[in-house]
């Protein structure tokens, strides 16, 4: 239902300017905030590789593959996400 209901905002905003957007790898690497970054493991290959080079590119990355879920990985396994959120924050609190 959420979905369907952002729907319009996908196809009026997020897709437009996600297609003008460009990563920029230097700025990338220069982040050294810790990063968790969440991969669903039954996503299509896109998503996957996707993740694999943000991933590569980070130099304080937690790659977290999420089992049993798809492209909603926080809506299928809302609870395992959650779960290694409070993990993640916890290993990396504010001020450290």
């Amino acid at each position: 239902e959420m979905a369907l209901a952002d729907t319009p905002a996908l196809f009026d905003l997020d897709l437009p300017a996600g297609s003008q957007w460009v990563l920029d790898e230097d700025a990338a690497r220069s982040l050294h905030h810790p990063t968790l970054l969440v991969s669903a493991a039954d996503t299509s290959s896109i998503y996957r590789q996707s993740s694999e080079a943000i991933a590569a590119l980070l130099p304080n990355v937690e790659l977290l593959h999420v089992a049993d879920a798809g492209h909603f990985v926080h809506v299928e396994q809302g609870e395992r996400v959650a779960e290694s959120l409070v993990e993640f924050l916890g290993r990396h609190s504010l001020g450290h």
